[in-house]
């Protein structure tokens, strides 16, 4: 039998391949918790948080409440875990027959989870006793992960050698304790479990951190956002606040938020969700509306010293409150910058397409027309495919016009 691919050779290729484009319009919470081993986590909903273990007051909660919050928004926000060394525990609601559950989990090698659970039923005791009861269970397992050691009306988990998470039942409270894990070593840890996103919150206002986060995200195609309540920011002659710090070192992708309770409210995690809600290059982080955030009164010296130092606000202008400013710390508007990464990582996509083979896409287009019905007939002449499709990278040579010589006279 004769070969079919005489008359027609298909041949198709996978070009789905390609450099992956950051979620633009993704932002994720950087902060301490022990409640899972997993680096990245994703929430729809804050009661998802609660279901997970968050307390309505830990930082995290806080931050992705003031995110999730908005109208519109993105359709969901990343948690990053920095590692804590230590877990705090504290008992949430006590009653006298009350049972009180703790499992500590942890990896192996292979990366399989082990879970230790330790259970402890009061008799009438008080929170401290109760406590005491779980740090017991704890110190008599030689093969805990932990160490535990309860005072007062908090008990300390500290892991002996590996990364730990604690998961406790409804009645206890696990609170992040110490950290030594650096920025940098969070977010590298963070970027290899999920690096899909592009807007940074860290839920710490500690200058240091925000300073080394703004450090670390400049040498990233990243945007961070963050807000501080230092009284120095809104003042003209003080060059010891954050703000001015990061003016200082002409940071291009951090922006700063001036807010009085940016302890306790989120206006930068606010605005990235309400901004992010639109696509690159389409939005202003200026002149936006933001619920669940506290409006500041400022004076016009306080917002043109906030200003000065390139620091954004959130104001109220008689009935309405809309954000001020719209810049990052170096100057430039943050809408440019995030539509400048945008662009950017399309460019890249494109570029890596190509070394994919995918040269001349209009080629396919030419390849897949339906063939004829006519079975060609050896006789008939043909062109050369070379010729039909010239080698673009072969230099041609230019046309020369002939001319006509001169009649002798």
């Amino acid at each position: 039998m004769a070969n079919i691919d005489r008359i027609a050779n298909v041949s198709i290729s996978l070009n789905t391949t390609g450099v992956s484009k950051h979620g633009f319009s993704q932002g994720i919470i950087v902060g301490a918790h022990a409640h899972s081993l997993a680096r990245v986590e994703t929430y729809t909903s804050v009661d998802d948080m609660t279901a997970d273990g968050y307390s309505t007051t830990d930082p995290l909660f806080l931050a992705a409440s003031a995110y999730l919050g908005q109208t519109p928004r993105p359709a969901s926000v990343k948690i990053g875990r920095r590692k804590c060394d230590t877990a705090l525990v504290e008992v949430s609601t006590l009653t006298a027959q009350g049972v009180y559950t703790l499992a500590v989990l942890t990896k192996d090698e292979s990366g399989n989870v082990n879970k230790k659970s330790y259970s402890f039923t009061n008799s009438s005791g008080d929170k401290s006793a109760v406590l005491s009861g779980l740090a017991t269970q704890i110190t008599q397992d030689k093969s805990a992960a932990v160490t535990a050691v309860a005072i007062s009306e908090r008990l300390t988990l500290t892991g002996k050698s590996s990364d730990f998470a604690v998961q406790a039942s409804s009645n206890l409270n696990v609170i992040a304790g110490t950290v030594t894990e650096t920025i940098p070593q969070t977010m590298a840890a963070v970027r290899a479990s999920d690096d899909d996103f592009y807007g940074i919150i860290l839920a710490s206002r500690d200058a240091a951190d925000v300073l080394a986060m703004a450090a670390y995200v400049e040498t990233q195609e990243k945007l961070f956002v963050t807000a501080t309540a230092e009284a120095g920011a809104i003042d003209a002659d003080v060059t010891t606040d954050v703000g001015y710090k990061l003016q200082e070192k002409n940071y291009y992708r951090t922006a700063a938020f001036y807010h009085a309770l940016a302890a306790t409210e989120y206006a930068d995690a606010a605005v990235m969700s309400r901004c992010f809600a639109i696509e690159p290059g389409g939005e202003t982080w200026a002149n936006k509306k933001l619920a669940a955030v506290t409006a500041d009164g400022l004076t016009e010296t306080q917002y043109n010293a906030a200003t000065k130092k390139n620091l954004n606000t959130f104001e109220k202008f008689r009935n309405v409150s809309i954000t001020q400013n719209g810049k990052v710390a170096a100057g430039e508007w943050i809408d440019v910058i995030r539509f400048r990464s945008c662009l950017s990582a399309v460019t890249h996509r494109c570029l890596g397409r190509m070394t994919h083979g995918a040269l001349f896409p209009g080629l396919s287009a030419i390849f897949c027309k339906k063939p004829s019905r006519r079975i060609p007939n050896p006789k008939d002449k043909q062109t050369p495919i070379l010729q039909k499709f010239p080698n673009p990278h072969t230099p041609r040579r230019p046309k020369v016009r002939p001319t006509s010589t001169p009649p002798l006279r």
